[in-house]
């Protein structure tokens, strides 16, 4: 399953959208800084599994806060991102 949730314009709403998802995440995250940290993230990701697909102008933040505990690569752009996933994403 693919899900868009491009309204999750925060991390405590990324956050939110992870927390309501089932099974294994490959979680494509990126776009333009906003300012904030995603520090909150370290805990509730490496729990669940999550994998990170960062992209774009805000990857080396997102890798820099949360590299040590949630496995992440970097992109150049979403396009990238998107390719990557979608040959390693397996159903369920």
């Amino acid at each position: 399953a693919y899900i868009n949730d491009s309204k999750a314009t925060t991390p405590a709403a990324v956050l939110r959208a992870v927390e309501g998802t089932q099974g294994r995440i490959h979680l494509l995250v990126g776009g333009l800084p906003k300012g904030v940290s995603f520090c909150e993230w370290r805990a509730p990701f490496a729990e669940r599994r999550v994998q990170l697909y960062a992209y774009g102008a805000s990857a080396a933040q997102i890798a820099e806060e949360l590299a040590e505990a949630v496995p992440i690569e970097r992109f150049a752009d979403l396009k990238s991102a998107l390719l990557c996933t979608s040959k390693r994403a397996v159903a369920g």
